[in-house]
C-alpha cells in the first residue's frame, strides 16, 4: 500500500492534528511567541465583564399599539434592566409609532401608562423623536411622562450611543 496515493487525506489529517494541538496549547504557544493573551482571558472572564457597571443599554421602541404586547414587553424589559442595578445607564428612545406609548391620549391602555411612569420614576432616561410628534400633530404637553430629551433625528442619537459603547435593543 502506497501512502502517497492518499496524500490529500494524509495532509488533511495532519492539518487537523495541528489545529487540535494549537487549540489545546494556545496559552503556552502565545507565551512562547510573546503574544498578548488578553483575548484569551476575556473569553475566560466573560462573566466578570458582563457585570461591568459602566455598560449601558439603549432600548428603541418604534412599534406602536398595532402590536400592544410588543410595546408592553419593551417597557417591562426596560424596567427590569433599570431595576437590576447591573447597568450604569438605561435609555429608552421612542420613535415612529412608538411615541404613542408616551402620548397621553384616550387610546393608551392603563398598564402602558403605568409602566411608562414607573420607568421615568426609576431614572430611565427617555428620549423622544420630535419629528414624529410634529408629524402626528402632538406636543410634549400631551406626553406622559414627559421625555428627558427631544431630538430631531432619533437614529442619529442612537448611533451616538453605539459609538460610546452602548448596546441597542430594538422593539
Amino acid at each position: 500500500m502506497n501512502i502517497w496515493r492518499h496524500r490529500r487525506l494524509v495532509v488533511m489529517s495532519v492539518f487537523d492534528l495541528l489545529v487540535i494541538l494549537a487549540v489545546l496549547f494556545a496559552s503556552r504557544i502565545t507565551y512562547l511567541v510573546g503574544a498578548r493573551t488578553e483575548s484569551l482571558s476575556t473569553v475566560v472572564n466573560a462573566a466578570e465583564r458582563a457585570s461591568d457597571p459602566h455598560v449601558g443599554l439603549v432600548f428603541m421602541l418604534s412599534t406602536g399599539f398595532e402590536d400592544f404586547r410588543e410595546v408592553e414587553l419593551c417597557l417591562s424589559d426596560v424596567k427590569v434592566a433599570k431595576t437590576s442595578g447591573g447597568l450604569a445607564d438605561v435609555t429608552l428612545i421612542v420613535r415612529g409609532r412608538g411615541v404613542a406609548a408616551l402620548t397621553d391620549l384616550n387610546g393608551r391602555p392603563a398598564q402602558i401608562a403605568k409602566l411608562a411612569r414607573e420607568l421615568k420614576a426609576s431614572g430611565v432616561y427617555i428620549i423622544a423623536s420630535n419629528g414624529e410628534l410634529k408629524q402626528n400633530g402632538l406636543s410634549t404637553a400631551k406626553m406622559d411622562p414627559e421625555p428627558n430629551e427631544l431630538v430631531t433625528d432619533a437614529a442619529t442619537r442612537m448611533i451616538e450611543f453605539v459609538v460610546r459603547g452602548y448596546q441597542v435593543i430594538r422593539y
